[in-house]
């Protein structure tokens, strides 16, 4: 039953040309970040498609949003961040985009000053729980500490106050929460459960998932049939890096495994195994919680954004 007050910070940006930029700066170049934009960006992502960089439909669907600028005005939209500061989460490129962002981040006066500052200077706006009324907050340095709360030991009460607000909009819900361990499984059940929560009483909530590339997904015969023709035209030093650490290991199992995979028995359907034995059982259970989630939301008729994200060196990867 119990629940939160609720803090609204409107940005006072001034709203930009909106299109469609991609930060690039070519591998090995020392020349500073470029933003490609127009048929520069079309011609980058034609590169990246015949060069197997991307898949054809991640490059048709970039097209599609250079070609469609006003598709990127998000001012209309309302989007749920669990974890708006996370390295990878959407956040900044919603805010200039004008987005409505509903944040959940943890309780701590550093992180909401960080947010509510980013939203000041945007064009968007930022809805965010609040331990006492917005109304007898009398500083900025007081509405940092009473801003947010923990998904871990409040979830039922961040559940009640995301359903709560914004009720006259539909909202678009993401988790982009990371901890270490079996903590990882727990948030990711903790944010399930809003999600489920969400989706139960506003059956217009749609789901987004950045997906992890070290999980199985997956893929098109197309894209098995290019990771084998890659695997056998491999060049000699991969095929002499393949003899000296393509054994198997002390447990056993090989050190290096083929991409391209036979398709499941009698089911044409083909797989990627990007698991990384490293990252543990903990990660690869948290990461799966996501795929169950969009599956069964998809199934009850809910619209589900579930992308792969690339390979990064965020300080939750290296660390």
């Amino acid at each position: 039953t119990g629940t939160f007050h609720t803090g609204f910070v409107k940005g006072t940006g001034s709203k930009p040309n909106f299109k469609l930029t991609i930060p690039y700066t070519k591998f090995g170049s020392n020349n500073p970040e470029k933003q490609l934009e127009g048929v520069e960006a079309m011609k980058q992502i034609d590169a990246w498609v015949e060069a197997g960089t991307i898949e054809p439909s991640a490059g048709d669907g970039i097209k599609m949003c250079i070609q469609n600028p006003a598709w990127m005005d998000l001012s209309d939209r309302y989007f749920v961040l669990l974890g708006a500061t996370s390295a990878m989460g959407p956040l900044n490129a919603l805010l200039a985009l004008g987005a409505n962002i509903i944040a959940i981040d943890i309780d701590r006066e550093g992180v909401w000053k960080t947010l509510i500052e980013k939203a000041r200077a945007s064009c968007g706006t930022l809805t965010f729980p609040l331990s006492k009324p917005q109304s007898e907050i009398s500083s900025d340095e007081e509405l940092f500490k009473c801003a947010g709360s923990n998904l871990l030991a409040k979830t039922p009460e961040i559940a009640n106050w995301i359903c709560s607000v914004h009720t006259d909009r539909p909202l678009t819900i993401g988790n982009y929460t990371y901890l270490d361990g079996a903590l990882h499984v727990q948030l990711s059940l903790a944010c399930d459960s809003i999600m489920e929560r969400l989706c139960s009483e506003r059956k217009d909530t749609s789901i987004a998932f950045l997906c992890t590339p070290t999980d199985c997904h997956a893929i098109p015969k197309e894209a098995n049939e290019a990771a084998a023709a890659n695997y056998k035209s491999r060049p000699s030093w991969q095929k002499v890096v393949e003899l000296l650490i393509g054994g198997t290991n002390i447990m056993g199992a090989k050190q290096l495994v083929k991409n391209a995979l036979k398709p499941v028995e009698e089911s044409g359907l083909y797989l990627v195994d990007g698991i990384v034995a490293a990252q543990g059982p903990n990660y690869g259970l948290a990461k799966r919680l996501q795929h169950w989630r969009a599956v069964i939301a998809h199934s009850n008729g809910h619209v589900v954004s579930s992308n792969i994200a690339p390979s990064t060196a965020t300080e939750s990867v290296v660390s």
